[in-house]
């Protein structure tokens, strides 16, 4: 295990663990800390193209729903 990190996002992005190939979504100001070098952050904007990223990169969304809310 690394250090302990602070991870952020602002808008619409995905929170990746690279260990299990999962992410989850994450909306508006979100900060993340973890000790696990295998997780980090991506930005997606619009919010749109989170399915279509996550497909191309074999990841598993583990909350899509929330591809379903209103912004």
């Amino acid at each position: 295990m690394g250090q302990n990190k602070k991870l952020e996002v602002f808008g619409w992005g995905l929170v990746i663990n690279n260990d299990d190939h999962t992410a989850v979504i994450c909306s508006g100001i979100s900060s993340i800390g973890t000790a696990n070098d295998a997780i980090e952050v991506r930005a997606i904007n619009p919010k749109s193209n989170i399915q279509a990223w996550a497909d191309a990169q074999g990841i598993t969304i583990m909350n899509p729903e929330l591809l379903e809310q209103d912004e």
